[in-house]
């Protein structure tokens, strides 16, 4: 039977390990290679959210709604909007 002493050695470990693994994936979101929507649509710049009305309440539907459709003429971005949606 492990000692009081090792027990919370381990249990220290544990802790350690998941706020590294917390702090990876806080890292990974604030990454812009992995943050879509921030690069298709940043919040200044030509190409800032503003600008595409459609797709911002496409993405906002995303929360509250479980199915939702994107009908677009083509070449417009709907699949990487709803890539970006995905991810």
């Amino acid at each position: 039977m492990p000692s009081l002493l090792q027990s919370i050695k381990a249990l220290e470990r544990e802790r350690s390990r998941a706020q590294a693994a917390e702090s990876r994936r806080l890292a990974i979101a604030r990454d812009p290679r992995y943050n879509r929507i921030q690069e298709m649509f940043p919040d200044e710049g030509p190409f800032r959210r503003e600008l595409y009305p459609k797709q911002m309440e496409f993405f906002e539907a995303g929360a509250t709604e479980i199915e939702r459709g994107f009908m677009a003429a083509n070449r417009v971005g709907k699949t990487r909007a709803g890539a970006g949606d995905m991810t």
